[in-house]
């Protein structure tokens, strides 16, 4: 995870104070299914492994990545590391896995299907109101 409003990011000084930390994955608008992923949190410093996690990390952020902080495939050590002190990187090892609230089960998933269910049920009310009055 890349902190793109650098240091003073709340969520990145919460997780060097405190390393547990819980994420829930943007799965669940696309796919419907989310998972809910704990684990330690701990900022790469190592500058071999800032480096590549940093070209990786802003490699896949695809146009937005290179539109933000340039092609950093083609700048030098020196570059990525000014731009990796401005912008940490934690790296999260994760502890457990767990579904998340739109995962066939969660609470999502049957906040959901109580309103198709309701949805439906008045859809069929109104129709059978209709074929009364006719």
């Amino acid at each position: 995870m890349v902190a793109g409003y650098g240091r003073s990011a709340r969520w990145f000084r919460n997780a060097l104070a405190d390393p547990q930390v819980e994420m829930l994955l943007p799965g669940a608008l696309i796919t419907g299914l989310a998972e809910e992923i704990t684990g330690l949190a701990e900022e790469i410093t190592e500058p071999d492994q800032r480096r590549a996690a940093f070209r990786t990390l802003i490699k896949s952020l695809g146009v937005v990545g290179r539109l933000t902080l340039g092609d950093v495939r083609g700048k030098s050590d020196a570059e990525v590391d000014m731009l990796a002190v401005a912008f940490p990187i934690l790296a999260i090892t994760p502890t457990a896995v767990r579904l998340g609230p739109f995962d066939p089960g969660g609470v999502g998933t049957r906040i959901n299907t109580a309103i198709w269910v309701l949805l439906g049920a008045a859809a069929l009310a109104a129709a059978a109101s209709r074929r009364k009055r006719d």
